[in-house]
């Protein structure tokens, strides 16, 4: 698979701010000194702010593509283009969908953008408009499989991004964390 990159403008990646993420809980259940559980069986879940959201990452990538060499999690939005070449309309009709639709989607997604198309370059009326939402990186793939939509990412792959929602009036007996085992869970 090819994979090609390019910076929209700017300084290079390296001179670029961070956003603030940290950590606020991470729980393997091997990594417990009590736990007797089977290592195959063991999930990690890990759960990331960046304020004022808190997103929940499973343990294992929903894709297991090398996208970059960084152990760190980095956020990321993927576009499906539809054959043919990239127009900075389909993206802007594409953005307007994702934050009218997409509960978890924001502009903060927007750090990274990976097209999965057939093309191998991007115009610079294209580089310009994602450069305006604040990305600083184009990945471009082959169409791949990757549903659109946000993610992190990092060099074990892409992983879903699942929204934390506080629960102020605590209505919620049971956390669910869907099944990267199961699709029907």
């Amino acid at each position: 698979m090819t994979v090609q990159t390019f910076k929209t403008a700017g300084p290079t990646a390296s001179q670029l701010p961070l956003l603030s993420c940290r950590c606020i809980r991470s729980r393997s259940a091997s990594q417990s000194p009590t736990a007797n559980i089977p290592l195959p069986s063991a999930v990690t879940t890990t759960v990331v702010e960046y304020s004022p959201d808190a997103y929940v990452i499973q343990g294992q990538p929903k894709h297991t593509i090398e996208l970059t060499e960084s152990p760190e999690l980095e956020l990321l939005t993927c576009f499906n283009v539809p054959s043919g070449p990239i127009t900075k309309a389909y993206l802007q009709d594409a953005y307007r969908r994702y934050l009218r639709d997409d509960d978890v989607f924001c502009d903060r997604f927007l750090k990274h953008v990976l097209l999965t198309t057939n093309e191998t370059s991007i115009s610079d009326s294209v580089r310009q408009f994602l450069a305006e939402l604040g990305c600083t990186t184009v990945i471009l793939i082959p169409d791949s499989g990757i549903a659109p939509g946000p993610y992190f990412y990092s060099r074990r792959g892409l992983f879903w991004a699942w929204k934390l929602y506080k629960d102020d009036h605590e209505a919620f007996v049971l956390s669910t964390i869907p099944s990267q085992q199961d699709t029907n869970v």
